[in-house]
């Protein structure tokens, strides 16, 4: 595992979150809560390594996926390389206004499919479901326009994986994050009822 960190601490060096700090911190805080959850070492590796072969030149990503070969075997490799193809998959939810709802809830039930067939490996897809949890803990540190979105996202897209997997804590921690940023008022309100 400390060769692991060594290596995905060099590769991120020069590597920056959407909270403006250094990846590796967002990695070791997915780590943390894969962790908690009793995940595996594999996993573990997985999700530390995983934005390593995020590169958008293929020629470099390959060179890259390579190393991570060489230096954890195949199935590090093979993972990472899942895990990164899942980054590049444009979560949007941008409807155009002219659309009907049916067409909108079309497109995110498409986005699920669409993630559950690319990610090919359970592991993969709570990996994504950690760094949503990790972003949504600091959603307020991104950029002010991207908040909402991906606040949306979480709510419409990645907690409803997550209770198709079963994974009802993650579910209500996606869902509770998401509703206290879109909802704050709201939230509070029935923080405070519950807490009565």
């Amino acid at each position: 595992l400390m060769e692991v960190l060594d290596y995905a601490t060099e590769s991120y060096k020069n590597t920056t979150w959407l909270s403006g700090e250094n990846y590796m911190d967002h990695a070791l805080r997915m780590a943390h809560i894969l962790q908690a959850m009793d995940l595996d070492l594999t996993t573990i590796i997985i999700c530390l390594l995983y934005n390593v072969a995020n590169i958008s030149k293929e020629e470099q990503r390959k060179i890259k996926l390579e190393e991570i070969e060489k230096k954890f075997g195949y199935q590090i490799k093979d993972l990472a390389d899942k895990a990164s193809a899942l980054n590049r998959i444009y979560y949007s939810l941008a409807i155009d206004v002219k659309e009907k709802k049916s067409s909108a809830e079309e497109k995110v039930e498409n986005i699920k499919k669409m993630f559950f067939a690319i990610a090919g490996d359970l592991r993969i897809v709570i990996i994504k479901l950690a760094a949503r949890i990790d972003g949504m803990n600091h959603i307020k540190q991104f950029p002010e326009d991207m908040q909402k979105t991906y606040a949306i996202e979480t709510l419409k897209i990645f907690a409803p994986i997550a209770n198709r997997l079963g994974l009802g804590g993650v579910k209500s921690t996606l869902e509770d994050l998401s509703f206290a940023y879109l909802y704050e008022d709201k939230f509070l309100w029935l923080k405070l009822l519950q807490d009565t």
